[in-house]
């Protein structure tokens, strides 16, 4: 009496085909290209601590520190005061680290009818989800900004930010716009009033608002408003799009300013700000933030963490726990990322 292996994977065919799946991985990590994220934040690696060399060494931080200081110091008379000094890091968050992963499973009798279609699907799908997980968790912060406390104990989006956390200077800003449609006037009036923004010396921040940030279902008014570069002024007040000093109920075809001045650089289109977990009026919400001056560090209104790569987890031998339980093989990929707001002066929430 002999025994079948009948239905199970060698330990060499294990091996081929994890190298397989390993070698579809790096392919289509590499063509994933609409991380948007990377665009609208900061972001740094999670720094693990361990060898490189083994992975059982291998220890992820609870938390990750973002300090901040935007530049406003001036330079000051000296010659009836003594030298003033800033602090050098004037606020800090702090996010929390978690993993997020998913996996892929299919019936033994079903891989052996399409062994070669399974290993080239399961890259594909994998990568996707682990490389699309910054994406999904900063649209998930996104759309719950009003009611998600940031560094300076209020709420993200809000029409009564304080100026200063610290009360050195009083009063209150909004970054939270309602009733505002996506036209070219109102992300013209929605930039200028962040350029008037302080900082908590009562300084300047010199803001240059230069992304858009939409769901897919407002492209169309996005591209309209940003790069038509003559438009028609017409409707009423906060509804339509006026131009300053025009009458409700007018129209008059004219130069739109936005596009002519290159202010807004990049539209970003975020899918994952609609769908699962959103609401009707994210369909219609758009987002006006600073992220390409460099003098202020980048895009610091938003911060991602996450680790650089991705664990790849198989259950493909005999013995593994899918495959003697369930009679299947799975795959599973896991990634270390956090998302939080940064300096959310630097960010503006509209909505229709």
């Amino acid at each position: 009496m002999s025994i079948i292996n009948s239905g199970q994977l060698t330990a060499q065919e294990v091996i081929l085909y994890n190298a397989t799946v390993m070698a579809g991985l790096e392919n289509a990590v590499t063509a994933i290209t609409n991380i948007w994220s990377e665009k609208v934040a900061i972001v740094r690696p999670v720094v693990a601590e361990g060898s490189g060399t083994d992975p059982m060494s291998k220890k992820i931080p609870a938390t990750m520190v973002f300090p901040f200081s935007p530049a406003t110091a001036q330079a000051e008379d000296l010659s009836e005061q003594d030298r003033p000094f800033h602090p050098l890091v004037r606020n800090s968050v702090k996010i929390d680290i978690k993993n997020y992963g998913t996996g892929y499973y299919v019936l033994r009798k079903d891989f052996y009818q399409d062994i070669y279609g399974t290993l080239a699907y399961v890259p594909k799908k994998l990568a996707r989800a682990a490389m699309k997980a910054p994406d999904i968790q900063l649209a998930r912060l996104l759309r719950n900004g009003k009611t998600t406390l940031d560094y300076t104990g209020t709420f993200a989006f809000s029409t009564t930010k304080p100026i200063s956390v610290n009360g050195a200077v009083s009063g209150t800003y909004s970054n939270l716009y309602t009733a505002t449609a996506l036209t070219s006037i109102n992300v013209g009036s929605v930039v200028q009033d962040m350029m008037g923004r302080l900082n908590e010396d009562g300084l300047s921040l010199g803001l240059q608002p230069d992304t858009l940030i939409v769901p897919p279902t407002l492209y169309q008014a996005a591209q309209i408003a940003i790069n038509l570069k003559s438009i028609v002024f017409s409707g009423t007040a906060g509804v339509g799009n006026l131009a300053p000093g025009q009458a409700n109920n007018t129209a008059a075809q004219g130069d739109n300013w936005i596009a002519t001045s290159g202010q807004i650089k990049q539209i970003v289109v975020a899918p994952e700000l609609i769908g699962t977990g959103s609401a009707p009026a994210d369909r219609t919400t758009w987002y006006v933030a600073e992220c390409l001056n460099e003098e202020h560090g980048g895009a610091a209104g938003l911060v991602v963490a996450r680790d650089p790569g991705f664990e790849f987890l198989t259950n493909l031998s005999p013995s593994d726990w899918d495959v003697y339980t369930r009679n299947r093989f799975s795959w599973a990929i896991e990634r270390y990322l956090g998302v939080g707001y940064g300096v959310t002066s630097f960010l503006s929430r509209c909505e229709q």
